[in-house]
């Protein structure tokens, strides 16, 4: 069954998102099967939806005005996950943190 070195293959769903995201909501909620955590991930985008075009003098030149940029956050997924596996998600993801914060500071010191 189970044993030291076993492999277990990666398959991707049909609904598979690779996605780079700069921004999260989290939240505990109660479910019939239990606690869950939910992970709420997308990342901000700014839409322009005009320039103005201002005098110059010597012609014209374009400028984005504030009230016509518009903040947005393109959500990429609702992750629900039970609270258990969470837990284990967070040890994983410092684990993945201290050996990228230790790769950095290698590379910072020229080795």
């Amino acid at each position: 069954m189970l044993a030291d070195g076993s492999k277990v293959a990666h398959v991707q769903s049909s609904n598979f998102i690779s996605e780079m995201v700069d921004s999260f909501n989290v939240s505990g909620i109660q479910t019939g099967a239990g606690a869950k955590i939910s992970i709420i991930v997308g990342r901000d985008l700014i839409s322009v939806r005009q320039e103005t075009l201002i005098s110059d003098g010597a012609g014209f030149r374009s400028e984005v005005l504030p009230e016509d940029m518009i903040l947005s956050r393109h959500i990429v997924a609702n992750l629900s996950i039970p609270l258990e596996n969470a837990k284990s998600l967070i040890q994983a993801l410092q684990t993945a943190v201290s050996q990228v914060e230790a790769a950095e500071a290698m590379h910072a010191r020229g080795r």
